[in-house]
């Protein structure tokens, strides 16, 4: 082979590829193995490629040309052609664009589909198995396709020739006087193997050559290992610092707080008081119970150590089950019901007298109580009408004697009446008021001038009564909410009225008897109800009124609640909300003309309740809140 020029000292940076240049010529990397295939000149011309310079690796299937070479004579000279390669010169000068195919070739006639399964392509015309040319390979070739045979991989291979390239190569530097290269190894390793391949390892030294100083080795050691450790500086000012971790330090204590108070309000609202009768006639065991893991459920069983320190032998027990208000036998598996703060009863199987029982199980009842019901109980209104009646028993004549005072000063609704000149008055006491309102009673150990005579806390215009009415009826008539209303042109005498005058019969025959009565109640006409249809449907508006003013009268609502009241003048159960929107309607109406003139109407179709509210929904511009149905 003629000798070639010495290659460029440097080879030049080419856009787009990863040409490099080694020691056997210009290389690039398979794509697929990634070992160096050489850049040589192709020489057929059966696709239309002679000429080109092109890297192309059989085994991989991998092929490349180069276009941008042509850009670069110097490069391309070098270059050596496939064997058998002409002459240089005799390769003619190509474009750097891609030519045009071949038109030489006829297009390839198109056999049926291929017989494999789900195969849409079509078959070769000539192929004996009717298959497509991969199926047909894969199942072992034939006549006309042939199975691929791969080869052991040679570096002389056809087309490669890498014993030509250094052979011209070492001519080319011999021919310029340089020195020839070393011999081609036996494999051409790749930047793949070179970068996968293992560290190489240094043989052990002999023992003569121990004492000489170790070579140095190359770095094997890790990077981490470090004789001395890097200087990290703050950039922070020590004031920022400081403060920066002290506020760290806070948000981690204030965390750590927020938790531990999480974790001891759970563990106080999953608590309870467990009361233990272990023998007959003997004070009551208390102790609290907070290891509660299955709260609101808890057994004897999961806590052996309460078990133990209760009592020995215990293996049955008896629980006072609430609603049934009976000791109920059960094991120590027994599961408990638990509320917040309870109080459990408990006592060994076979005792009969538990200790002051009555007295516990109360006081663990209104413990019990919220707040706000646990004040004026049925106990402590127990207590004051005691006291009541033994001051009136006391001094029975005080109760008998006339009232003879002319001017009285209502203090307020908490407080009770004043005596201006000296005469002695006895008003009626209140122990079933409706209202939580608090109010003073004498005690039976106070004398009877000091519980007559109540100080005001502020000046109040005085009112001048008539002996002939009832203290306590024009009193709760005065501190009625609602102004009262006009009188019906159908009944002669109101409700209210009725009630005063019964009452003032009642009270005085209450006074000489010694003992208070309740007033009666009037009953209103109800329809009779079936089905559905509820109160107040198909009510008068006359009848509503009528007990609307029963049920607004404080006479009636200090002895009555109001759901009993309700029952006695309507005759049907309390519903809360109903009733206190049908009396809205009927306390702040602002047209007393309309609900007179439906009263006056009496037990007539004009007169119902329902026209009354649909008159005044037209008058106030409201709407129905029947809601319309969608036909279908």
């Amino acid at each position: 082979m003629a000798s070639l020029p010495a290659p460029p000292p440097q080879l030049p940076l080419i856009p787009g590829t990863a040409l490099r240049m080694t020691s056997i010529g210009l290389v690039v990397d398979c794509l697929t193995c990634g070992v160096a295939v050489p850049v040589t000149i192709c020489q057929s011309d059966r696709n239309g490629n002679a000429g080109k310079p092109m890297a192309r690796h059989g085994p991989c299937g991998f092929f490349k040309w180069f276009p941008e070479l042509f850009n670069y004579p110097e490069i391309l000279a070098r270059i050596p052609r496939s064997f058998p390669s002409p002459q240089l010169s005799a390769v003619p000068a190509m474009p750097s664009a891609v030519p045009a195919p071949s038109q030489s070739k006829r297009p390839q006639k198109r056999g049926p589909d291929c017989v494999r399964d789900l195969c849409r392509r079509p078959s070769a015309l000539q192929c004996p198995e009717g298959k497509c040319a991969m199926h047909c390979t894969e199942d072992g070739g034939c006549t006309i396709h042939s199975a691929p045979i791969l080869d052991d991989v040679t570096l002389d291979a056809e087309g490669f020739g890498y014993y030509h390239l250094h052979q011209a190569l070492s001519q080319s530097l011999v021919a310029d006087g340089l020195e020839a290269p070393p011999p081609l190894p036996a494999h051409v390793p790749s930047i793949h193997d070179l970068l996968t391949a293992p560290a190489p390892t240094i043989p052990p030294l002999a023992s003569t050559s121990a004492r000489l100083p170790s070579p140095a080795r190359p770095s094997t050691t890790p990077v981490s290992r470090m004789s001395k450790p890097p200087r990290i500086t703050s950039q922070l000012d020590p004031l920022w610092q400081q403060d920066l971790q002290q506020r760290a330090q806070k948000e981690l204590e204030s965390t750590r707080v927020a938790e531990q108070r999480k974790e001891i309000e759970r563990k106080s609202k999953q608590c309870f008081v467990l009361n233990w009768f272990d023998d007959d006639n003997t004070p009551v065991k208390r102790q609290w119970v907070s290891d509660c893991p299955y709260f609101p459920f808890y057994q004897l069983a999961d806590d052996p150590e309460l078990v133990t320190a209760l009592g020995e032998n215990i293996t049955k027990i008896e629980v006072f089950e609430d609603r049934l208000k009976e000791w109920i036998p059960a094991s120590l598996s027994h599961p408990l019901t638990l509320e917040s703060e309870c109080h459990v009863f408990i006592r060994r199987y076979g005792i009969a007298d538990c200790h002051n029982f009555d007295e516990l199980y109360n006081t663990s009842k209104e413990s019990m109580r919220p707040a706000h019901l646990r004040t004026n109980m049925k106990l402590n209104r127990d207590r004051l009408r005691t006291a009541i009646n033994a001051t009136k028993q006391s001094s029975p004549q005080l109760a008998s004697e006339h009232v003879e005072s002319s001017e009285v000063e209502i203090v307020d609704e908490s407080s009770e009446v004043e005596i201006v000149d000296n005469t002695p008055v006895t008003p009626r006491p209140s122990t079933k008021a409706l209202g939580k309102r608090p109010r003073w009673f004498s005690s039976p150990e106070s004398s009877p001038a000091q519980s007559q005579t109540v100080q005001p806390p502020s000046s109040r215009p005085r009112l001048h009564l008539d002996l002939n009415f009832d203290f306590d009826s024009l009193r709760a008539t005065s501190m009625s909410p609602m102004p009262p209303p006009s009188p019906s042109p159908v009944d002669s005498i109101s409700s209210s009225d009725s009630l005063l005058l019964t009452h003032s019969t009642s009270s005085a025959s209450s006074i000489d008897s010694g003992e208070p009565k309740a007033p009666s109640v009037i009953p209103v006409f109800i329809p009779s109800y079936k089905g559905k249809h509820v109160w107040p449907r198909s009510m008068y508006t006359i009848d509503m009124a009528a007990g609307f003013r029963q049920m607004d009268s404080l006479l009636l609502r200090q002895h009555y609640s109001q759901e009993v009241l309700f029952g006695l003048i309507f005759s049907v159960p309390f519903v809360r909300a109903t009733y206190h929107v049908n009396r809205l309607a009927w306390a702040n109406t602002k047209n007393t003309s309309l609900l007179l003139a439906h009263e006056c109407a009496g037990r007539t179709l004009d007169g119902l309740w329902t026209c009354y509210l649909a008159a005044r929904r037209d008058a106030l511009g409201q709407t129905s809140k029947k809601k319309s149905v969608k036909s279908k």
